[in-house]
């Protein structure tokens, strides 16, 4: 008889249950340790400024820079905090002396570049916290970048055809869009999108999505102030807030997996509303304590699921710019085992 089968056999039922949670809220309390060890060692937290990390954060500045730069109402001299984290960065990053060749800097670069190219196209002068923040090297490197890296595109009339798209067509038109026609989006529509979404992979069937459709502009407004990255653009027709539910999930092995599930059928959803004609951006729901209990108490949010993403939905407006977005190669991200 195995150990195992031997003891469940000599406690009682209630016991041995009770056992199996702390053995249970042990392993959790272990594997978030380690896990916290993982992210908190190589995250681009303070103090953590290597390479990479310094890379994430080129990344993350530009993308601020390219927001900006894709707004209809263009405000001149925006930006002052990214502009001075990339002055900063850049700095770091040729005093170590890394390649220019790496695909961060080149972003960077590119989004400096362009900020440069718009104001020059309106006639605006840079503002002075732009020239104070970069050195006569990085200027060089700012002139001498790649355009295609960052920048701007425009929403074209062919972009919004109604003919049924493959999945190669969906995910190469894509993209996410901040500025909308003023009009409703069918609520069918939506149901539509949603009811293709759930054809999404999920572990063992479980399913632990849902999908909360908002149409309410106060609620609108409300939600999008408090997730705090919504700012500038005219609020979304509608809003779209993807969970999972933990309850969907059996041990501390599986964890993460409501973040990995909710996160497959979001992007099965967002592929949905693109099938559909419709223009959707998705928006992160990483909230801190105070965002997390608004936003729960707003939308009668339970403690039992766990948030996954915003998504804003519209139609698509053609003639408005989005963020390029510009993607890394794929020979970059993929390691074959022979």
């Amino acid at each position: 008889m195995k150990i195992k089968t031997f003891v469940r056999d000599c406690i009682p039922g209630p016991m041995y249950e009770k056992l199996r949670r702390l053995k249970s809220l042990l392993l959790l309390f272990v594997l978030f340790m380690k896990q916290d060890r993982r992210f908190s060692k190589n995250a681009a937290l303070p103090g953590n400024m290597g390479q990479k990390q310094l890379e994430t954060q080129l990344i993350f500045f530009s993308h601020q820079i390219e927001k900006g730069l894709s707004h209809s109402n263009f405000r001149p001299g925006f930006g002052s905090r990214p502009i001075y984290a990339l002055g900063v960065c850049l700095k770091k990053w040729n005093n170590h002396g890394y390649s220019k060749d790496i695909f961060g800097f080149k972003v960077a670069t590119s989004a400096l570049k362009a900020y440069i190219d718009k104001h020059d196209e309106i006639g605006c002068v840079l503002p002075d916290f732009f020239n104070s923040a970069f050195d006569r090297e990085i200027m060089k490197d700012i002139d001498a970048s790649d355009p295609s890296f960052s920048g701007t595109s425009v929403i074209s009339g062919s972009e919004n055809s109604s003919s049924m798209k493959t999945y190669s067509q969906i995910l190469n038109s894509r993209v996410s869009i901040r500025e909308f026609e003023d009009c409703p989006v069918s609520e069918s529509t939506i149901e539509s999108a949603i009811s293709l979404a759930m054809r999404a992979p999920t572990v063992c069937n479980r399913q632990p999505q849902a999908v909360r459709v908002i149409f309410n502009k106060l609620i609108i407004k409300q939600a999008l102030t408090i997730q705090g990255g919504w700012r500038g653009y005219e609020f979304p027709p509608a809003l779209l807030l993807v969970t999972a539910h933990n309850s969907s999930f059996n041990n501390a092995i599986e964890r993460n997996e409501p973040y990995v599930d909710g996160g497959i059928f979001s992007m099965a959803l967002l592929g949905a509303l693109e099938s559909y004609d419709l223009g959707a951006c998705p928006l992160n729901t990483m909230f801190d304590i105070h965002q997390d209990g608004f936003t729960r108490r707003l939308l009668n949010i339970s403690e039992e699921e766990e948030f996954i993403m915003y998504i804003a939905v519209g139609k698509k407006k053609v003639g408005v710019s989005h963020p390029r977005s510009f993607r890394k190669a794929a020979e970059t991200v993929t390691t074959v085992i022979r």
